[in-house]
């Protein structure tokens, strides 16, 4: 098949000391409306590839490779953008930032609310922070078919900050508590410790009666044994008693949700 060249331009670089511009076009905007382009290549009068005079470029194409990048081109691109979907509402937003600020990646629709995938091929593992140092923060509702792991020796899986409270007992040592988040430390009531149980209910908003409650003892000269014994939709309680020990203090019980379900 022939291939013909409307325009065909040729030219030799031959000067390793010399900076060369192939084709360059310098315009003073003195007055322009705000869609004038640089560059606009179109096919039967519409306009595919548009460089505005703002430096924006916008690609319009319903190709599975509108986008392709690499060292081969469309053959296993490092980077290819599909546009094949003929109703495509939905797409992926870059937003840079300062320097020590972030960069941010969102999903854009022209709905309310939209989902994102992220996905390896084939029985590949979807690995995220894997070199650098910091944490993972999970915001939200976060859900999965496969297993959340750490391989860290010291960063874990876990709660970040603003995602706990502390509060204190008042009155007695079976006066509820409230704390609406999904971790937290409560402080006793300053009281004498007591081998006889003795309960509390911690109402919490963010607790489902299938859900289970991870208790530790924080700080306090005795030893306490610590129990949840009831667990619904926002509350549960803790049942506690000490080894034996009879001191006057306020003992700190640490509490964190772990979410379940039934089904």
């Amino acid at each position: 098949m022939a291939t013909t060249s409307i325009r065909s331009i040729t030219d030799t670089w031959t000067d390793g000391a010399t900076t060369y511009t192939a084709i360059k076009m310098n315009v003073t905007d003195s007055a322009s409306a705000a869609a004038s382009s640089l560059l606009a290549l179109q096919v039967g009068g519409s306009t595919l590839h548009d460089v505005g005079k703002d430096g924006a470029v916008t690609v319009t194409s319903a190709a599975a490779d509108a986008l392709a990048v690499g060292p081969n081109g469309g053959t296993n691109p490092a980077l290819q953008v599909d546009g094949s979907t003929s109703s495509a509402a939905t797409g992926v937003k870059v937003t840079g930032a300062a320097a020590a600020a972030g960069v941010a990646l969102a999903a854009i629709s022209s709905g309310t609310n939209e989902n994102m995938t992220i996905d390896a091929k084939g029985s590949g593992t979807v690995t995220i922070n894997g070199t650098a140092t910091g944490a993972i923060a999970l915001g939200a509702a976060t859900t999965g078919a496969g297993a959340i792991l750490s391989s860290s020796a010291t960063g874990g899986i876990g709660y970040a900050t603003g995602a706990g409270a502390a509060v204190t007992q008042i009155t007695s040592r079976t006066t509820g508590v409230t704390s609406n988040t999904v971790s937290g430390a409560i402080t006793l009531f300053s009281a004498a410790g007591s081998a006889t149980p003795a309960t509390f209910t911690v109402t919490n908003s963010a607790v489902a009666a299938t859900d289970t409650i991870s208790l530790s003892q924080k700080s306090g000269t005795d030893l306490y044994h610590l129990l949840v014994t009831a667990v619904g939709a926002g509350s549960f309680n803790i049942t506690f008693f000490t080894t034996g020990g009879t001191t006057t203090e306020q003992p700190v019980f640490n509490f964190n949700v772990i979410k379940g379900v039934a089904s």
